[in-house]
């Protein structure tokens, strides 16, 4: 991946963007196009509700844009991890995924960020 931009929604277009790129790579088979559909919706709203959040006319307006992205982030990295297996060992999605270790605190510490927006313009991810 990529070195990280400093804005949200550039980081989260970025993820979108390399992860159509690597969706592109992958093998098409009956399961795995499923897979890839939904992960394509998925990784894609990510940037979507956090662009849209990042234009809401108050802090009220941001979060739940902001929460409705976090959620898709872990939609997106259920698909991933179910495509690990399926999309060969050249197609390794490890990048997108993160690792177990660090999952829960990186969650728990993304759920309040997005109870308080203010710390996404704060350049805080």
């Amino acid at each position: 991946m990529k070195a990280k931009p400093f804005g949200l929604c550039e980081r989260t277009y970025q993820f979108a963007d390399e992860l159509l790129d690597w969706i592109e790579k992958c093998p098409r088979t009956f399961m795995t196009l499923e897979l890839l559909r939904q992960l394509i919706r998925a990784g894609t709203s990510v940037g979507a509700n956090t662009e849209e959040g990042e234009e809401g006319q108050s802090p009220k307006d941001e979060a739940p844009k902001l929460g409705i992205a976090l959620k898709e982030v872990c939609e997106s990295r259920y698909f991933l991890r179910l495509l690990k297996k399926r999309a060969g060992p050249q197609n390794n999605p490890d990048d997108f995924i993160l690792e177990p270790n660090g999952r829960g605190q990186k969650e728990k510490a993304s759920r309040e960020d997005a109870e308080n927006p203010q710390s996404f313009s704060e350049g805080k991810f």
